[in-house]
């Protein structure tokens, strides 16, 4: 009962934060259990979908997406709130700007520095940014008109790094600590942990034992 209502109230709040959020077409965010995951039918006679065909049918400027986990708990569902309402607010934006780039809408662009003939000799640029896989960094010196130096540190790096100045941990050492091995010759949870961070990089996992004896190799292209 408790579990009931608490995703009949976040399936309420979620449709009102998404529908009173951009005046394009409005989500209606289905966050739910076994229900509504459609555990056991085809997931086209689930009442998600069977409600998002039927918006259509009366046109209706609404859309539903269907976020619900067969065996979903409160916890669970809160843990994944966040994740799940940037992919609709993401699907959205990205609906959005091809709607723009179909009707050739430029307004927001700035041609200053788009031609290369425009640019400096020499010129040095940073760009900083937030990828999904963390914090993005590239660096540029330009000299008489071509790349003299090129520099970038991906989340990869970051979250692969060795320990800092203070002695801080990386994100991969820091989650596999206390991480259980069934099998040490066959590491398959280490690889899990760190394929959870989607690395850029070919995954290979060198086991060692205490003594610093080399046990096991896995690798994964």
């Amino acid at each position: 009962m408790l579990r009931s209502l608490f995703i009949r109230c976040f399936l309420l709040t979620a449709t009102l934060l998404l529908a009173t959020g951009a005046q394009a077409a409005k989500t209606i965010l289905v966050f739910g259990d076994s229900l509504s995951a459609g555990y056991g039918i085809r997931p086209e006679a689930a009442w998600p979908s069977l409600l998002d065909k039927r918006m259509q049918e009366k046109h209706l400027d609404y859309s539903v997406a269907n976020a619900s986990i067969s065996g979903e708990t409160t916890s669970g569902g809160r843990s994944r709130l966040d994740a799940a309402l940037a992919m609709i607010w993401l699907k959205e934006y990205f609906g959005q700007l091809m709607e723009r780039v179909k009707i050739n809408e430029v307004s927001t662009f700035n041609g200053e520095r788009w031609e290369p003939k425009s640019w400096p000799k020499d010129a040095e640029g940073v760009g900083l940014t937030e990828a999904p896989r963390g914090a993005l960094a590239h660096w540029i010196k330009i000299h008489d008109g071509a790349i003299e130096n090129y520099q970038l540190v991906v989340p990869t790096t970051w979250n692969g790094s060795p320990r800092d100045a203070k002695q801080q941990r990386s994100s991969f050492e820091q989650a596999l600590i206390g991480t259980p091995v069934a099998k040490l010759d066959e590491p398959v949870e280490i690889l899990r942990t760190i394929h959870s961070f989607d690395p850029c990089l070919a995954c290979a996992v060198h086991l060692y034992d205490p003594q610093g004896r080399h046990i096991a190799q896995v690798s994964f292209e």
